[in-house]
C-alpha cells in the first residue's frame, strides 16, 4: 500500500511539472537535442552560449548525451512542446520512486522501511516542487 502511495505521490510531481517552462538547463539538454535532429553522430559539434560566452558545445556540457538523444526523439514526435516533454520524463520519475522504495525496503527490517524508505521518496519530491 505504502509504494502505491510513493507511486501516486511521483506522478502527481510529474503532473505538476506539465505546466512548468523550460528553465535552468533545460536549455542546455534541449539545444544539444536540437543539434541531435539535424546532426546524430555530432552532438556537441556546434556552438552554445551558456555563459554569455559563445564556445564548443563540448566545452559546456558535461553530461554524456542520453538524456538529450531522448529529447530529440521526443522532439521529433512531438514538436517543441515544453508540456510533451515534461510528460517524457514521468516514467523516470516513476521509476525512480520505486527503486528508491524498494532499495530502502531491502536495506532495513520490514516494518520501519516501509514508513521511511516512502517518507524518504515523498519528502524528496515535495523538494523537487518547490
Amino acid at each position: 500500500m505504502k509504494g502505491l502511495v510513493v507511486a501516486v505521490v511521483a506522478l502527481l510531481v510529474g503532473l505538476a511539472n506539465l505546466l512548468k517552462p523550460v528553465h535552468i538547463d533545460d536549455a542546455l539538454y534541449l539545444s544539444v537535442a536540437r543539434r541531435i535532429l539535424t546532426h546524430p553522430l555530432d552532438p556537441y559539434g556546434g556552438e552554445l552560449n551558456w555563459q554569455q560566452i559563445p564556445e564548443p558545445t563540448y566545452k559546456s556540457s558535461i553530461s554524456p548525451p542520453l538524456l538529450s538523444y531522448y529529447f530529440a526523439a521526443i522532439l521529433r514526435l512531438a514538436g517543441d512542446d515544453p508540456a510533451a516533454l515534461h510528460a517524457a520524463m514521468i516514467p523516470w520519475l516513476l521509476l525512480l520512486a520505486w527503486s528508491t522504495f524498494r532499495l530502502g525496503d531491502r536495506l532495513a527490517d520490514r516494518k520501519s522501511t516501509r514508513l521511511n524508505s516512502s517518507h524518504t521518496v515523498i519528502s524528496y519530491a515535495v523538494f523537487c516542487l518547490k
